[in-house]
């Protein structure tokens, strides 16, 4: 991890350079917001910064632990940016660089508009507008995000498909009163992956099940049958994983080998012979490991089935699928 603030400390060196030739004064600061991708900074007269804050789909150094790292700034709240920034640059913590990069990025922003020319610029932003949306409908959202709050109400029912694990979604806002989201713990979330494909694999769960609920019946379940890994695997403990497995029979039983994704679809549909869900909680398999699998066809027209499989021909994907992006949803509220 890097460590130096060298970089920053020249960055706001030529922000203090613009304010003083511009004779210009910092603004104060209103709010700090911590959210999944990104950290914030809003200052008075609508400055506003934005700087990854490296977790979520971008994690490269793990879930963030110390949530108070982020409540001790408070005392900044209504004071001045460069005093803030002055503060964040003593600190070494990847989310304070983070919101270091935020607020000069906010500082910017008045430096950066004497250069732009407003009439030569496309408006691309237009204001969301869900009027068109009905009391009795049946809304689902791609996308956790700031929509969901402004349509949740609007409709019937609102599900929202997010390739992130739930607790990736949380929020805090540090104002003159520090706030948690999502706000209401109950909001219906389903957590399909975002890929085509990968979506269309694990939608026979969703939609099979949400199907069955709705007109009253039982939903079918597969048969299952005890296999043995032929090889190790490993998954993120956060997640549940779908895993395809193709299975060779052996003595008495089956041994089990994973179909790999980055082969494309059509090998998973065609190849894969049972379904193993790796629960939260684990993280690793090891080879000869007893699982349970769901059958995808019953064990009487297995043969069958690898018989036709050895005629197939496929053509090479342009595509490639990593198993974390094939997970399980992991919230689904029903009334």
């Amino acid at each position: 991890m890097i460590n130096s603030n060298v970089d920053l400390e020249k960055a706001y060196g030529q922000v203090l350079k613009g304010y003083s030739c511009a004779n210009k004064d910092a603004v104060k600061l209103r709010k700090i917001g911590y959210r999944n991708k990104w950290n914030y900074i809003v200052a008075e007269g609508n400055q506003v910064g934005l700087a990854f804050n490296f977790t979520a789909d971008h994690s490269v150094y793990g879930p963030v632990d110390d949530m108070e790292q982020f409540i001790r700034l408070q005392q900044y709240i209504g004071k001045s940016l460069f005093e803030f920034v002055e503060y964040l640059l003593k600190r070494k913590e990847i989310q304070m660089r983070s919101l270091c990069l935020a607020a000069l990025n906010a500082l910017s922003q008045p430096l950066i508009n004497n250069y732009l020319n407003q009439e030569k610029s496309i408006s691309t932003y237009k204001k969301g507008n869900f009027d068109f949306i009905k009391p009795q409908d049946v809304v689902t959202v791609v996308g956790y995000g700031g929509v969901v709050t402004k349509i949740y109400g609007k409709c019937k029912e609102l599900h929202v498909s997010d390739m992130r694990p739930r607790y990736l979604l949380n929020t805090l806002t540090i104002g003159e009163k520090i706030e948690y989201g999502p706000e209401n713990d109950e909001k219906p979330v389903i957590n399909i992956p975002g890929p085509i494909i990968a979506a269309f694999l694990a939608m026979d769960w969703c939609v099979l099940g949400l199907v069955h609920h709705y007109y009253g019946l039982f939903a079918p379940v597969r048969p299952t049958i005890n296999v043995k890994l032929e090889k190790p695997l490993q998954k993120n403990p956060h997640i549940e994983v779908y895993t395809w497995l193709y299975l060779t029979k052996q003595n008495d039983g089956y041994m089990a080998s994973p179909v790999g994704y980055a082969n494309g679809l059509p090998h998973i549909l065609a190849k894969a012979d049972a379904l193993f869900i790796a629960p939260i909680g684990v993280a690793e398999y090891q080879a000869g490991e007893e699982v349970k699998v769901e059958l995808l066809h019953g064990l009487e027209s297995l043969q069958k089935i690898k018989h036709a499989r050895e005629k197939m021909v496929f053509a090479t994907p342009k595509f490639n699928l990593s198993a974390e992006t094939c997970c399980k949803p992991i919230n689904l509220h029903r009334d």
